[in-house]
């Protein structure tokens, strides 16, 4: 296993195992990554797709299986979670600039266990994807975290990609309407399933948030939607899903016809703990989900027969016109949530998730 450097400054020298030996083109470290390998993205400027910084056209992960694509500010791993730099908004992504050219970002074929970390992408043509997951046969175990996308035709499109998890990331600018798209778009045979966890997506304009065609068990929990724009589903899912713990929440300006859709197939659902303000359907469960309750519901058009624990109030954001989504002290969702063996009852909504990993 070994480190493979990018750096503007770099003297482009293989095996370029050091920063003053580093790549200054992605593809070019990622050409030369073997199994095992961490391509390491130094953040000190734009890395801009025109043909001159960076190759007008798609990053292509297709070398070796058990690749880590990760940006850096100062030290490898300052970005992993309590790093200096963690979460930092002055310097703590690789910027790759796709300037609007007529490609995806990155693309895949049939490798395994492909991560990315600490990447953000800006200026995405809106007919392109950004990670574009298109093996030909089903490959496991990718991870997109702490990536920020501010817009395209799709953010991920996963295609035969199992074990897929999309952690900690932000999605904001606006996406296609196209109808059979989304933000996050799974199909095919993803047998192994999906988690999309701890995200927040605050975009404007797109047919879906999340849409899930893929056959395996999709986790979406503990994520914020903030919606800007028109989004005919938040999220529409047809295959077995586990749907806890997420705000859906019309922001100023948005629209959303339905916030969770259950459409034929996806009747092996569970949906609990979830806070739904503000759609034309707050659950639109045309193949009635097989277990649901302890949600919140507001000021929606309709919602679907209030059951196990669900209740129908305002939730008491602390500050949701500017996105903080904690709970007052007075709302009706705390202590209100599905009840565990180990601890009683939970709170309805993702508060709690968020407290733990220090985003208050």
């Amino acid at each position: 296993m070994a480190n493979i450097y990018v750096n503007h400054s770099g003297s482009s020298t293989p095996p370029y195992d050091t920063e003053a030996k580093a790549a200054t083109n992605i593809q070019t470290a990622l050409d030369a990554a073997g199994a095992g390998s961490t391509v390491l993205i130094k953040a000190d400027q734009d890395y801009v797709m025109n043909g001159s910084d960076q190759q007008a056209a798609q990053f292509d992960v297709d070398t070796s299986d058990n690749i880590t694509i990760k940006g850096y500010y100062s030290t490898p791993g300052d970005q992993d979670y309590g790093g200096a730099h963690y979460k930092d908004s002055s310097h703590g992504w690789v910027i790759i600039n796709a300037n609007n050219g007529a490609f995806h970002v990155f693309s895949t074929g049939n490798k395994n266990r492909l991560r990315w970390l600490n990447l953000k992408t800006i200026n995405v043509n809106t007919a392109y994807i950004v990670f574009n997951l298109i093996p030909t046969a089903e490959q496991p175990g990718s991870l997109l975290q702490n990536c920020i996308f501010t817009g395209g035709k799709v953010a991920v499109s996963a295609i035969n990609t199992g074990n897929l998890i999309i952690r900690d990331c932000t999605f904001t600018g606006t996406y296609t309407l196209i109808p059979t798209y989304g933000v996050i778009y799974l199909t095919n045979t993803c047998s192994r399933g999906v988690i999309i966890q701890d995200c927040n997506f605050s975009h404007g304009n797109s047919a879906r948030s999340i849409y899930c065609l893929n056959s395996g068990m999709n986790v979406i929990e503990h994520n914020v939607f903030n919606i800007t724009g028109a989004v005919t589903a938040v999220v529409e899912i047809a295959a077995a899903g586990f749907l806890a713990n997420n705000v859906i929440y019309k922001a100023s300006g948005g629209s959303i016809t339905n916030g969770i859709k259950i459409t034929a197939g996806g009747h092996s659902c569970a949906i609990y703990n979830n806070i739904i303000v503000g759609c034309t359907t707050s659950i639109n469960d045309a193949a009635p989900a097989n277990f649901g309750g302890w949600n919140c519901f507001y000021n929606n058009g309709s919602n679907w027969t209030l059951r196990n624990g669900d209740i129908a109030a305002d939730p008491q954001f602390m500050d949701a016109a500017n996105g903080d989504f904690r709970l007052k002290p007075t709302s009706p969702c705390l202590n209100r949530g599905k009840p565990t063996l180990s601890s009683g009852y939970t709170s309805i909504g993702t508060w709690q998730r968020k407290s733990l990993l220090g985003q208050e």
